[in-house]
């Protein structure tokens, strides 16, 4: 995380979510201990080339640049030879951990972060210069909340349309045994072969595999096999 302010207004601070290597350098867990440093806005530049640096370098400053096409470790590189205490990364693409190989991250002791485009964007839009910014990593949580709600609405959809439809059944049942009087109803069964078994330990793992590796195709063939077998349920 990012924690942005502006220096004439400090309690208009506001969070932006980076991606992080914690390889190149330790973040602290706790915003506190985070050094509240200046932000030098870079991002007419990509950081590429010492012609690059502005003259006055980062002394003590997190340099924001552009994404460009030169490695991650050739901007923090010289932003660290330069004086930076940090390096944000703006990007207009997906966001990826900014990696690098051993030797690399043995060099450098500057943490390196990826910030979105449209952060940028909000950052430049919300906020008076100059501007400081804290790095720092806040502790995952125990438990997500969200797949707790996803969990219950899952379980409650399951739980009510099992009981609406077992409802419906009975009622069913029930008129059809009032008009034509009491007849024995022998419920059909299937008789679950081992055979069966494996076919459908194999179809679940092949659709977890298929899910995998063509998630983004995959995903809208399972929308639509659901929307299907909705309507015609």
């Amino acid at each position: 995380m990012v924690r942005v302010l502006s220096e004439k207004e400090h309690e208009n601070a506001k969070d932006y979510c980076i991606q992080f290597n914690s390889y190149w350098a330790y973040l602290p867990h706790d915003l506190n201990k985070a050094a509240l440093l200046e932000l030098q806005d870079l991002t007419s530049s990509v950081l590429c080339a010492a012609s690059d640096v502005p003259p006055q370098g980062f002394t003590n400053q997190i340099a924001m640049v552009l994404r460009g096409n030169c490695t991650f470790y050739e901007k923090v590189r010289l932003a660290q030879i330069n004086g930076a205490k940090g390096l944000l990364i703006v990007s207009r693409e997906s966001l990826v951990p900014p990696g690098g190989n051993g030797s690399q991250y043995e060099e450098i002791d500057i943490p390196v972060g990826l910030l979105s485009y449209d952060d940028m964007l909000d950052i430049s839009k919300s906020f008076v210069k100059p501007l400081r910014v804290a790095l720092y990593a806040p502790h995952e949580p125990f438990l997500d909340y969200n797949m707790v709600v996803i969990f219950v609405m899952a379980v409650s959809t399951v739980a009510i349309g099992g009981y609406w439809a077992g409802s419906k059944d009975i009622n069913k049942r029930y008129m059809k045994n009032k008009h034509d009087g009491a007849e024995k109803q022998d419920d059909e069964t299937v008789d679950v072969t081992p055979i069966m078994i494996c076919i459908f330990v194999v179809m679940c793992c092949s659709m977890l595999v298929l899910l995998y590796y063509f998630y983004n195709q995959l995903v809208y063939v399972i929308i639509g096999i659901f929307c299907l077998a909705s309507s015609i349920g």
